[in-house]
């Protein structure tokens, strides 16, 4: 098993892994509606407001979704780290990766299961682009959550498939626990966590 903590997670750092069993980003996750390449606003040039506006100017929904990794706040700004990378892993980086018999991979981030529907080609998002890199199963989630009860959920939801079972059943029977716990049963903390695969 390999951890990469904080500043270790580079783009460089996960186009060297081949076939992991499972993969866990803890980490930001983005998605950025479309937006006229005239809204970007020339005169702000070089701040963060408008490093995001030039990332939701692009037509290719691949590019508007992704997951922040280490340099991230330097990437938004066009500072590259030292090797060319900018910290930013977006959804068509990801079809990069060699995930060919990978498990699970699992997207513990804030609307990491958001994308964008294309007439006649489906929904493209995250979970699509891991799962075409070769993925078996995506867990994502549908909106903001909490980090607290994400961090319960994730320990509940991986001692289950740990002990055998699919990521679909675990994530079912993570949710039903966290429904009949008074203190999560609230949709917000269960509800937007999703898998596909």
């Amino acid at each position: 098993m390999q951890l990469f903590a904080a500043q270790q997670t580079s783009e460089t750092k996960l186009a060297t892994l081949h076939s992991p069993r499972f993969l866990h980003f803890s980490t930001h996750g983005f998605f950025l509606e479309d937006l006229p390449q005239s809204s970007v606003n020339p005169e702000r040039a070089g701040s963060v407001q408008d490093a995001a506006l030039k990332f939701q100017a692009t037509e290719n929904p691949l590019t508007r979704s992704g997951l922040a990794l280490a340099g991230a706040n330097l990437g938004i700004n066009g500072q590259k780290q030292a090797d060319g990378s900018d910290g930013i892993l977006t959804a068509l980086e990801v079809l990069a990766l060699n995930l060919e018999g990978t498990d699970l991979v699992t997207l513990s981030a804030c609307e990491t299961g958001v994308g964008d529907i294309q007439v006649g080609e489906g929904v493209y998002s995250l979970n699509r682009a891991f799962q075409e890199a070769g993925a078996k199963a995506v867990l994502s989630t549908l909106w903001s959550v909490a980090d607290e009860q994400t961090k319960l959920f994730m320990q509940d939801f991986y001692e289950l498939v740990l002990n055998g079972e699919s990521p679909q059943q675990a994530l079912q029977k993570t949710q039903l626990k966290f429904i009949h716990d008074k203190s999560t049963q609230d949709p917000f903390f269960w509800a937007a966590f999703t898998v596909v695969g």
